[in-house]
């Protein structure tokens, strides 16, 4: 039963942390130096952990919200193309500009595509990661907006019973799909192709309304007791251990499962606890709730939007000037100037245009 008489905070401290953590993990799947690979499981579980988070992050603001200030489909399509959409055009122009001096020539059409975040709606690799190949990430998102206020009438206004049995028949039919798909479009049809990866999304608002039950608070109240802080520890231990135990055997699994399904349960349950334990205390939390942490987090989008164009610049310096200072160093420093691009682009574009346009395109 929901407890719709309390509120979660709109940003869940551990969950800001986390945001920097898993943004990482996507920067090392893209980086690679001399003989060492790249890490695809830190791509695929980074892309996982910020669609389930979406989901999550938006039903609580959505609940936060009540009478004339709940935002209209409008509204809320207007409010998060406003905070992406400038960013994602200027690293665009960044890599058009790029591919003119490198090639002499664009592909217009997957310009076009890109322009208008389509990307992900062709079965196509060399259309999903054209130009800025992370952006695909923002096509599957603004699907998954448009849809937000539907899923949320049907995911945390249901009733419970008819509630388990969608979920039931959905997960049995996107099983069933992920056995069927061909070899060669599993990276096409079950990671980038939004209508599946809406899933990802919807188990966040899930989780949501996990988090809004009576179980929940009542487990909240548990673990921010004085008295009951090894509990907290566990958690806090849990939530890494998940993650180890999710690398452990994702090479061991078909590439079909550990895609996406592989994520969905460990990932769930990283967010939840992480929610659950925002409040209680725990050293870990502790640490992670630091100024410098939670800034980082702020940095999320701007780093994942970027960091790519940094990997290719870097690669690109490096093989003309003959130098190399191994995997760790320069993986060091082109993080740092990637945190450092972040934060420029937040801080004197980003972040200005939301706040001059945010009056003229949303109206509260």
């Amino acid at each position: 039963m929901l407890n719709s008489s309390i509120n979660a905070p709109v940003m869940i401290k551990t969950l800001q942390f986390y945001r920097f953590v898993f943004v990482q993990m996507v920067f090392f799947s893209h980086f690679t130096w001399g003989n060492i690979g790249a890490f695809d499981f830190g791509g695929e579980c980074g892309v996982s952990f910020f669609f389930i988070l979406s989901g999550f992050v938006l039903s609580v603001s959505t609940s936060a919200r009540s009478g004339e200030n709940m935002l209209t489909r409008k509204q809320l399509m207007a409010k998060q193309l406003l905070k992406f959409y400038p960013l994602h055009i200027i690293i665009l122009s960044v890599f058009v500009l790029f591919d003119l001096i490198v090639a002499g020539k664009i592909d217009i059409i997957k310009l076009f595509l890109n322009v208008f975040l389509l990307q992900s709606w062709i079965p196509d690799n060399s259309f999903n990661f054209a130009f800025n190949g992370v952006s695909w990430f923002l096509s599957d998102i603004m699907f998954f907006y448009f849809l937000f206020p539907w899923l949320y009438s049907r995911i945390v206004l249901a009733l419970l019973k008819r509630l388990l049995q969608t979920v039931i028949i959905v997960l049995l039919l996107y099983i069933a799909f992920v056995f069927v798909v061909p070899e060669g479009h599993i990276n096409t049809l079950l990671y980038v192709f939004p209508p599946i990866r809406v899933l990802d999304f919807a188990i966040g608002i899930l989780i949501y309304r996990l988090y809004k039950t009576d179980f929940t608070q009542s487990l909240k109240h548990f673990l921010e007791h004085k008295d009951n802080r090894i509990a907290v520890v566990l958690a806090e231990v849990a939530i890494m251990l998940i993650i180890v135990v999710t690398w452990a055997v994702y090479d061991s699994l078909p590439e079909r499962i550990s895609v996406v399904l592989l994520f969905w349960l460990p990932l769930s349950a990283v967010i939840y606890i992480s929610a659950v334990t925002d409040n209680a205390g725990g050293p870990l939390a502790r640490v992670f709730c630091a100024s410098p942490f939670l800034w980082l987090g702020s940095l999320s989008l701007e780093i994942f939007m970027s960091h790519l164009f940094v990997i290719m610049a870097g690669r690109a310096f490096a093989a003309h000037y003959g130098i190399d200072l191994g995997y760790a160093s320069t993986a060091v420093i082109e993080i740092v100037i990637t945190i450092l691009v972040a934060f420029l682009l937040k801080k004197y574009f980003a972040d200005k245009i939301y706040v001059a346009l945010k009056k003229y395109v949303i109206k509260s």
